[in-house]
């Protein structure tokens, strides 16, 4: 996990990519800027969406997708990126 920052005098979108990980998240920081939001490039009519503060976007990190360019303020998220192994039928530990 990491928190990115988005900034319309810095950093203010995230070029279309493929997260590495079966699952990914995003979660948002904050509230009080303009744009932003995660595209899905390759889904019919390319939604855009944008979590409430404290809520989270999940989708298999193999979904191509981007960030959108924040026009003002500062946007804070919490991007995750999750993977599983199945349980041994004769262990009590997972993976």
């Amino acid at each position: 996990m990491f928190i990115a920052k988005y900034e319309s005098s810095g950093q203010r979108s995230l070029a279309e990519h493929e997260d590495g990980s079966p699952w990914s998240f995003v979660l948002a920081l904050n509230d009080g800027f303009s744009g932003g939001g995660t595209q899905f490039v390759e889904l019919e009519g390319k939604p855009i969406m944008n979590a409430s503060v404290g809520g989270a976007i999940g989708f298999c990190g193999r979904n191509r997708h981007c960030g959108q360019p924040i026009t003002s303020g500062v946007r804070y998220i919490l991007a995750g990126f999750l993977s599983y192994e199945p349980c041994q039928e004769d262990s009590d530990v997972c993976s």
